[in-house]
């Protein structure tokens, strides 16, 4: 009898581990479908050394567990993405901390944020943002550029014809450096400023970095931001403008 009881105790748990094999299995079919990865976040700290023997410890993004996503790639696009404008005037880099979160179709999007008083004036706030948008399937950085139609995003936008637009509109100019400067890497935009703008720009890249225009993801939505102030950031509808070739 209480063999019996055990056989069908043992079954039992046989039976309901099999259930819940078949339903993870289902699940994580369900995720593929949807375009879902089953990815976690997390941070590590890359350690600038100045000259001054004063580290800047800067925080930077990693993904973990899926066995068909190319971490390696991905998880140096992310660190490189953090760390290769950093230099000895950046020591406000150390106050960057995660403020959003979002994976869409194959794209992670993760936004950094610092939020500083101003050396001149104690009731002024300086606001830094680094934006980092990463192809799961190439494990590439990409940028505006890559996931918008820039072209057709400029003549909408400019003719009011892009619905639910969350922004109060802005100029032609502005909005065509505002795309061209979401369209660089923070490296890239430094490197045009010190040939266009400032032969100063790459030793002294906080002013600069602090205005960059940023592209990142939320919910649904394409942000384009105008820098420090967030002022008239455009966003648009993911779905409406989302590049298909990504």
């Amino acid at each position: 009898m209480v063999k019996t009881k055990l056989k069908k105790g043992v079954l039992l748990i046989l039976v309901c581990i099999l259930c819940l094999t078949f339903y993870l299995f289902l699940l994580k079919i369900e995720d593929r479908k949807n375009g879902y990865i089953n990815l976690s976040l997390n941070e590590e700290i890359y350690i600038y050394n100045t000259l001054k023997n004063e580290p800047i410890y800067i925080k930077y993004p990693q993904l973990f567990y899926d066995e068909n996503t190319n971490l390696d790639k991905i998880n140096l696009s992310l660190k490189n993405a953090m760390i290769e404008w950093v230099n000895d005037s950046c020591e406000w880099a150390s106050e960057l901390n995660i403020e959003n979160f979002t994976i869409n179709k194959n794209l992670l999007s993760v936004l950094y944020h610092a939020k500083l008083k101003s050396l001149n004036n104690e009731f002024e706030i300086n606001n830094f943002y680094v934006a980092i948008i990463i192809d799961l399937k190439t494990g590439e950085r990409i940028l505006l550029n890559d996931i918008v139609d820039c072209e057709v995003l400029t003549k909408k936008y400019l003719k009011g014809e892009i619905e639910n637009v969350d922004s109060t509109m802005i100029n032609s100019d502005d909005l065509y450096n505002c795309i061209k400067y979401a369209s660089m890497s923070e490296l890239e935009y430094l490197n045009y400023a010190e040939n266009k703008i400032d032969i100063y720009a790459k030793k002294f890249p906080s002013s600069y970095l602090m205005r960059k225009p940023i592209v990142y993801l939320e919910d649904d939505k394409i942000v384009i931001t105008r820098g420090n102030y967030l002022q008239n950031d455009i966003r648009i509808s993911f779905n409406d403008f989302y590049n298909k070739n990504y």
